[in-house]
């Protein structure tokens, strides 16, 4: 039996670092938004997203039709970022009445997160952007950077389930919204 787990444990790290690779991307040169369109399309096994704010009404409807298909989509958000971001409280009532679980940060401080999980491909996505149609323009310097990596990829769904070991995320500052 340890052979056996000896011997996935290495098979799983030679096709991982075969795998990852970091990518950015440079909205001076390429869609980002066309790129992230394409991850959730793409998608079959579960979409995990979390942000400050989302007023791209194509990101969310890409999630929303995701999730009518029956990936299942889970969501982190701060409903704080309505009032400078009044777009925002638009995609998180059309998240709301898609029926997608979601959770709010109810603690101090904002949910300064963008992130976007995406489990069957393994790939993370993080970016200095909000998810707004405005911040996937140029701005002098790649803003989104997509991980492929099967290990991260999980480890950020264990943290998101709230079932790691070291329970990074702080479930008690999240308050459930939607049906979870």
């Amino acid at each position: 039996m340890t052979r056996i787990v000896a011997t996935l444990l290495a098979v799983l790290s030679l096709s991982t670092a075969a795998a990852a690779q970091d990518r950015f991307c440079d909205p001076g040169n390429e869609s980002c938004r066309d790129i992230l369109l394409a991850y959730i399309e793409a998608e079959q096994v579960g979409i995990d997203v979390a942000f400050w704010f989302m007023e791209d009404a194509w990101i969310a409807s890409g999630v929303i039709n995701k999730y009518k298909s029956g990936v299942p989509v889970g969501v982190l958000m701060d409903t704080e970022a309505n009032s400078p971001n009044p777009l925002n409280a638009d995609r998180l009532a059309e998240l709301a009445a898609a029926k997608i679980p979601m959770r709010e940060r109810i603690a101090g401080g904002i949910l300064h997160w963008k992130m976007m999980l995406f489990a069957g491909q393994n790939i993370v996505q993080f970016s200095a952007a909000n998810y707004s149609s405005d911040a996937w323009v140029y701005s002098g310097a790649p803003r989104v950077f997509d991980r492929p990596d099967p290990l991260l990829a999980g480890q950020v769904l264990l943290e998101l389930a709230g079932h790691s070991e070291e329970r990074h995320l702080d479930l008690p500052a999240f308050l459930e919204r939607g049906s979870r």
